[in-house]
């Protein structure tokens, strides 16, 4: 872990999310490091993508920056947190960056969304609700991959398990604030029915897949080749078959939650903005 000071927190967001006027991310880096994330392409100023997961820069003036911005002057602006990290890594929890940024914004009525894989947004449900109470409003995402904890471990071996995962999304739900399941990438699921009954309970109703991306050129970090030999390996395949493969196993298991789930969104136009 090191610090750093950013010259803005708030960046206009483009491509995927193109349809929020910002991205917010308090670190850069994320020691989750799964195989998989397209995050380590974006790495910066001496990190690499072959690091990914090992390093993370801590934004120590970004409560200061976003201070900056007059009261109520964001409001109603789309902001998507976080787009390269996950706002929720270990760190957070003693550092408590991403719980003053909400409290920064609170005052500032925003239309947020919140991307994490971290059972402990749940601790932030106090100001996710203070928010809405002011007028702005709140969605949390909860990234679940997979049923099945052997391919979680594969695939994301530093972070929490699935139905940890599950049980803090339905906290979320519970208190309130409106919450969502994406799905992003769908891994191999060993029980797709056993999935949906699990999704099912906790008591979320928005839901997000898309399939594993398959990225070719300059936009392959070494975190990506490293992703496709697990998933090769998994499907008991070499390299060159495993895409076909693992296509008709998502197309199989995301029928499987479109009869069975509501408000089941797919890729891009299932990250357009809830509100």
């Amino acid at each position: 872990m090191s610090y750093e000071n950013a010259r803005a927190i708030l960046t206009r967001a483009g491509g995927f999310l193109s349809g929020y006027d910002f991205t917010l991310n308090p670190y850069n880096g994320c020691s989750f490091g799964c195989t998989y994330c397209y995050a380590a392409f974006f790495s910066r100023g001496g990190f690499y993508p072959d690091d990914w997961g090992k390093w993370v820069r801590v934004k120590e003036n970004a409560v200061a920056l976003l201070e900056k911005h007059k009261p109520g002057s964001l409001g109603g602006k789309l902001i998507y947190l976080s787009s390269v990290t996950d706002p929720y890594q270990p760190l957070e929890k003693k550092l408590r960056l991403t719980r003053a940024l909400l409290e920064a914004l609170a005052a500032h009525k925003p239309k947020l969304v919140v991307q994490t894989r971290s059972p402990m947004v749940a601790r932030d449900c106090d100001v996710y609700q203070r928010i809405e109470q002011a007028g702005g409003r709140v969605q949390v995402n909860m990234t679940i991959t997979t049923d099945d904890e052997n391919i979680r471990r594969a695939f994301e071996p530093s972070c929490p398990s699935n139905a940890v995962r599950m049980g803090a999304i339905g906290q979320v739900a519970q208190a309130g604030v409106d919450a969502c399941i994406t799905m992003t990438p769908l891994l191999l699921v060993s029980n797709p029915d056993g999935f949906v009954k699990d999704l099912s309970a906790t008591g979320v109703k928005k839901f997000i897949a898309q399939p594993f991306h398959f990225g070719k050129g300059k936009f392959v970090a070494q975190t990506r080749a490293e992703a496709v030999a697990v998933m090769a390996e998994k499907l008991n395949c070499g390299e060159a078959e495993y895409q076909a493969r693992y296509l008709k196993h998502y197309q199989r298991v995301f029928a499987t939650l479109k009869k069975s789930l509501p408000h089941l969104g797919e890729g891009k136009d299932g990250f357009a903005p809830p509100f």
